[in-house]
């Protein structure tokens, strides 16, 4: 169904008071594409929505919330139903499709999977899963792989202190809110190529204990990378930075690509260590590039790299 004549930003933030107290006056428009959604299961609608998304750039949640209040009486009911069973998420040994569906209904209002520091998930898998609401994994342990490759999260995106135990997949997904992944560590093969975030990224005094891949990712916003360690090759070829890349006293330990590289704004680079070899070649600098007292270990490579702007090397 093509839904980019829909415009459904009156429902883009819904309270889940508001299911029993707001009359939405659902034009036929509305109502035909919320009918269209109801032929899906649970998570199969949730792939919906977030087809719909992808043809309407300035919409997340607003498919899914539109559904909910078309049907409301019906989505309350099952909220009841399993309120209980996932009132915290501690039941989940693990993370999959069934459980995507029972926690997307019950926590419309905001995702919070965490409540004890101690607590694990044996895997994550959220792969082409769309999150309508707030998520909050802060001081989560995954003791085996985590997928989020082709997901969407509509909002805010707390990953603080997060432990990926094993292999991490980003690639693809799209985050059109603030995600926060400070002080998280990754202990295997970590990718985000592809993915793009339209807000803020914050990866300070962040672990990648292996390889860390961002090739071909979309930076919309400030890019924070202050204070992270990455012990294995990392990879930010054909990356584009439209906001402010900040990487200062950041340690690369081993190879790092930043061919092809596009800084729209300030690229910061102070005090980061370079131990292994580093390829800025093809680089774009529009704005100011600053490496003071940068160090490079490594066999390091600038050629046909442009400089629009100031670039400072002192120290470097």
């Amino acid at each position: 169904m093509d839904t980019s004549n829909l415009d459904l930003l009156r429902f883009k933030k819904v309270a889940r008071e508001d299911y029993y107290t707001n009359d939405w006056k659902i034009t036929p428009d509305e109502e035909k594409f919320a009918e269209e959604l109801d032929k899906f299961s649970s998570y199969e609608r949730h792939n919906q929505c977030h087809e719909h998304a992808n043809q309407n750039k300035k919409e997340g949640s607003e498919a899914w919330n539109l559904w909910a209040c078309y049907y409301r009486e019906r989505y309350l009911k099952a909220l009841e139903g399993v309120n209980e069973l996932y009132k915290t998420g501690k039941q989940l040994k693990s993370w999959n499709e069934r459980a995507n569906s029972a926690l997307i209904i019950n926590f419309q209002d905001g995702l919070k999977i965490n409540e004890d520091e101690e607590y694990l998930l044996e895997n994550l898998k959220c792969n082409n899963f769309f999150f309508p609401f707030k998520v909050k994994f802060d001081q989560l342990k995954v003791l085996g792989r985590a997928n989020f490759m082709h997901s969407t999260f509509s909002d805010v995106a707390d990953f603080r202190l997060v432990i990926f135990s094993d292999n991490v997949n980003f690639s693809n997904a799209v985050f059109s809110g603030r995600v926060n992944f400070n002080s998280a560590t990754f202990s295997g093969r970590t990718h985000f190529n592809s993915t793009t975030f339209s807000d803020r990224a914050l990866f300070g005094e962040t672990t990648f204990l292996d390889w860390a891949q961002f090739k071909d990712a979309i930076f919309s916003d400030y890019a924070y990378f202050s204070s992270t360690t990455v012990s294995g090759f990392v990879d930010f070829r054909s990356v584009v930075f439209c906001g402010k890349a900040h990487f200062p006293s950041a340690t690369f330990c081993n190879r790092c690509d930043f061919s092809e590289v596009k800084f729209s704004d300030n690229a910061i680079f102070q005090s980061t260590k370079f131990s292994g070899r580093t390829d800025f070649n093809s680089t774009t600098f529009d704005g100011t590039a600053d490496f003071l007292s940068t160090t490079f270990s490594g066999k390091t490579s600038f050629l046909s790299t442009s400089f629009s702007n100031h670039t400072d090397y002192t120290y470097a």
